[in-house]
């Protein structure tokens, strides 16, 4: 089933630097995200992805570059980092369903310093389109340190809690998701964004909310450049727009079923995961990617220990999900 690269990056036209960082949990996510990504991005470009952790198995690490693999445009790096930010971590106001490894994104501008500029990603999510055109139109010597994207549907800011420990001003710089976004490297490292970030959130643990999208946010505020809307959906929006497409403040009802009928990205934000909660909002479409990785039964035998859960996974299926996929998931049986 798996072969070696017979391609070498120098006979692409470019390479595509994807970093994404998480701990041994999140293994089945990065096997989806790496493989729905892969699939759907041009072809033309190579993609090399890394991993930033620190406790990602030897043999999770294996079988992650057996997944990439099948893709010869692609490879898979690992980087067991150093720096340790799990006593910040522990300090921080709001671990939530967070980790430690949300830190490690400052760390990418010095960690991948042969690139000028990177995709940084969360794990939890799959890909439903091309992630190369954003990258490539986002150029380095613009004056920004980030290309991100404003969620649709949601609105942290407008909470209350928020005004309980930020400034007006503060929360006016709160604007994109911390998710998924295109660092220019090049310009963080001249201005050395890693420090003022590193430097930010150690002043400041014991009041952040979205403890990593908070920093970015107030450090790189006006120099940050606006994605496309459909380049990072989080699934909740489903939910939120069933009805119609209005109600967004800064998107149009326009903007927002553009948005939700051609994502890139689907980000299955909050605390349940497809592969553990199996009929959150768009679960029918992790399953459909991850049904096609060497992961699936790790779902579907190892994580559940029940003796009627394959049976119930089949018949929630069948009850939810359209038929070309039911077929799908019975022809891996």
């Amino acid at each position: 089933m798996y072969y070696n690269l017979i391609m070498t990056i120098s006979e692409f036209e470019n390479t595509i630097p994807v970093v994404h960082m998480f701990n041994n949990n999140y293994v089945i996510a990065a096997a989806v995200a790496f493989f729905s990504m892969l699939k759907n991005a041009d072809k033309k470009y190579f993609y090399s992805l890394y991993v930033l952790h620190y406790d990602i198995t030897t043999e999770n690490q294996d079988r992650l570059k057996k997944q990439v693999e099948i893709f010869e445009n692609a490879e898979l790096n690992f980087i067991n980092v150093e720096d340790n930010f799990k006593d910040l971590f522990e300090k921080t106001k709001n671990q939530s369903h967070f980790s430690c490894e949300i830190y490690l994104k400052y760390l990418v501008p010095i960690l991948l310093e042969q690139y000028n500029k990177s995709i940084v990603s969360d794990v939890d999510v799959i890909y439903l389109g091309d992630i190369s055109k954003s990258f490539v139109d986002f150029k380095t010597d613009e004056n920004n340190y980030l290309a991100a994207c404003k969620t649709i549907g949601k609105k942290h800011t407008t909470k209350s809690i928020y005004y309980k420990f930020f400034s007006k001003s503060e929360i006016n710089k709160l604007k994109f998701a911390g998710g998924y976004y295109i660092q220019n490297l090049k310009k963080m490292r001249e201005d050395n964004i890693p420090d003022k970030l590193i430097e930010f959130t150690k002043d400041n643990y014991q009041r952040l909310l979205q403890p990593e999208q908070d920093v970015i946010n107030i450090v790189c505020a006006d120099k940050i450049k606006t994605l496309p809307v459909n380049s990072l959906v989080c699934t909740y929006a489903y939910e939120m727009f069933k009805e119609d497409y209005n109600g967004d403040s800064d998107f149009s009802s326009e903007e927002v079923q553009f948005a939700l009928e051609n994502p890139v990205q689907l980000h299955y934000a909050g605390k349940e995961k497809p592969w553990k909660v199996f009929d959150v909002p768009m679960s029918k479409q992790f399953f459909y990617y991850l049904s096609q990785t060497d992961f699936f039964y790790d779902v579907v035998v190892n994580t559940v220990k029940k003796p009627d859960y394959y049976k119930k996974i089949f018949r929630m299926h069948s009850r939810k999900f359209d038929k070309e996929l039911v077929l799908y998931l019975q022809s891996r049986k």
